[in-house]
């Protein structure tokens, strides 16, 4: 694994939980209270290597997540800035993070796409982590 380049400043963790096995979408919790000036400047995606989340779910096994799609909604656009990024980048890149140029992210309408479903159970959960800052790079 390589060490990326790209200060951390703060991080916040999201667990979406997959409440629906038919469901295509997994949106992330109510914490865009606290996030609404957050700048995303990276992404670190939970491997299965982790085992469970915080409040107890199994992680969704990578081979299932490589299959996934990340959506991330610009705050102030409403553009989804980063559209369907397969997850898949991040596992083979190795590092399981992605660095981004730091915009605001309007968490409550970011979201996960998984076409293929086979193997997911209610006990899974998507563990996704955000390295961001409180004020964009200047």
């Amino acid at each position: 694994m390589s060490l990326q380049k790209f200060p951390v400043k703060k991080t916040t963790l999201f667990e979406l939980p997959v409440i629906n096995v038919n469901s295509e979408r997994f949106k992330f919790s109510d914490n865009e209270k606290m996030l609404d000036n957050m700048f995303v400047t990276g992404i670190i995606i939970g491997s299965a290597a982790i085992g469970t989340t915080p409040e107890g779910k199994t992680i969704v096994p990578d081979a299932i997540q490589k299959k996934a799609f990340l959506t991330l909604v610009n705050k102030k656009t409403g553009q989804e800035e980063i559209k369907k990024l397969p997850l898949e980048t991040l596992i083979n890149s190795q590092t399981w993070v992605m660095e981004l140029d730091a915009f605001p992210i309007d968490v409550s309408k970011s979201y996960i796409t998984l076409y293929d479903r086979t193997g997911l159970l209610t006990t899974h959960a998507f563990l996704i982590t955000f390295l961001y800052q409180d004020q964009p790079n200047k």
